[in-house]
């Protein structure tokens, strides 16, 4: 990734049985789309809250240079490899994770008219 870079994160939740709770330490998300359809009132949080087999479309400027992990919120889903390495430009070390506040909470009525 580059330093004010804007990237569109597509995300599905392909689990069968699971919501998936994922976060990019730093940065924010702002929501599109919701399964494909644009949502009234695009906003932006911390976390994304995927239900089964729902897809988000979210938009994220790329403003924290360094190496980050994009994951699932609870470390043992980490652990076990729901996690990538999201890595700016001229940037080294080792991937950082940070969760984010237990306050933030998904709320879908935030997207609407």
């Amino acid at each position: 990734m580059r330093e004010g870079q804007r990237v569109l994160f597509r995300i599905l939740n392909a689990d069968a049985t699971s919501q998936l709770n994922l976060a990019l330490p730093g940065h924010k998300f702002e929501v599109i789309a919701l399964d494909g359809n644009p949502v009234p009132t695009p906003a932006k949080g911390e976390l994304l809250t995927i239900a089964v087999a729902e897809r988000v479309d979210a938009i994220v400027e790329m403003n924290q240079p360094g190496v980050w992990v994009l994951g699932l919120t609870r470390d043992q889903d980490r652990q076990i490899g729901m996690g990538v390495v999201v890595e700016y430009a001229n940037r080294t070390g080792e991937p950082q994770w940070k969760a984010p506040d237990k306050s933030v909470v998904w709320d879908y009525t935030v997207f609407g008219s």
